[in-house]
């Protein structure tokens, strides 16, 4: 194989891994952006929404609610992978919990490769190499450490034998 396919699969491989990356990212942080902004609302309106009503109290008031002090949010988005966000509960009027469905679209409820307010996501479902590419990494920057260190003692003895 010649170095430049080599090359090209490692970028090939780094470009999915930014991609998925940036997805994941995305949708954690609109997660608590939604969590944050509705727990705003439940406080001004002493209750939680109701699931018919949300996202859409975040953005513009209901006609019949006067406690309404929003927008809360500039808009209602998709998730990363072009689904709407979750509503699954609000226990309580301090804490709701939001999520996105993930990369295979199905409602599992937060668990699995969903993307939630209350646990993030999990890292072996949409990074499985991460431990492994962690170690390749290491192992890459001790072999340039010692590539670069062999170097300077090569250079150094030829300068020392050369003054000789």
């Amino acid at each position: 194989m010649r170095r430049g396919s080599v090359f090209l699969l490692f970028a090939a491989a780094a470009g999915e891994a930014g991609a998925t990356t940036y997805y994941v990212t995305k949708a954690e942080d609109e997660t608590r952006a939604y969590r944050q902004a509705t727990e705003m609302l439940m406080r001004d309106l002493r209750r939680a929404p109701l699931a018919e009503e949300w996202p859409e109290i975040l953005v513009t008031a209901p006609p019949d609610i006067e406690k309404w002090r929003g927008p809360y949010i500039v808009s209602v988005r998709v998730d990363p992978w072009g689904k709407p966000y979750r509503l699954q509960s609000c226990p309580n009027l301090r804490e709701c919990r939001i999520y996105s469905t993930g990369r295979n679209g199905i409602d599992e409820g937060g668990a699995n490769d969903d993307v939630s307010s209350w646990s993030g996501y999990d890292e072996a479902t949409y990074f499985p190499n991460a431990k492994r590419n962690r170690l390749i990494a290491m192992l890459a920057a001790a072999g340039l450490l010692f590539g670069a260190m062999y170097g300077l003692v090569r250079l150094w003895r030829f300068m020392w034998t050369r003054g000789r």
